[in-house]
C-alpha cells in the first residue's frame, strides 16, 4: 500500500474527528470512505 500525505486545514481535521468519534470508526478509515467514494462518483466510466 502507498503513503499520500495531505495538509488538513484545522478546522476541517476537528469536525472529522468529531464525524469518526459519532460512527465509531478511526480517522484514517473514514478518510479511505470518503476517498473511495469520491473515486467511484467521479471517474468517468470507460466505453470499449
Amino acid at each position: 500500500m502507498g503513503k499520500v500525505l495531505i495538509s488538513i486545514p484545522d478546522e476541517l481535521h476537528r469536525d472529522l474527528k468529531r464525524r469518526a468519534i459519532d460512527e465509531t470508526v478511526s480517522l484514517k478509515e473514514l478518510i479511505q470512505r470518503a476517498l473511495q467514494q469520491y473515486i467511484e462518483r467521479h471517474t468517468p466510466t470507460r466505453q470499449a
